[in-house]
């Protein structure tokens, strides 16, 4: 009965995360937001995937 009970939240909270998914890809993008760049100048996540893109671009417009 357990494991019945826990298959059914399981089973819940992802249908819950696909309908949520799928309402937020119908509600357009604010105006002004289209074209949101981030500011990686103050992050301190040295890794990040986002800030080494930015970098590598800056770095390949400038040479």
């Amino acid at each position: 009965m357990q494991a019945l009970i826990a298959v059914l939240i399981i089973a819940v909270l992802a249908g819950g995360n696909v309908w949520l998914y799928a309402a937020n890809r119908k509600i357009p993008v604010p105006e002004g937001c289209e074209d949101i760049k981030p500011d990686c100048g103050h992050c301190g996540i040295a890794d990040c995937a986002v800030r080494n893109r930015i970098l590598k671009e800056n770095d390949h417009g400038n040479s």
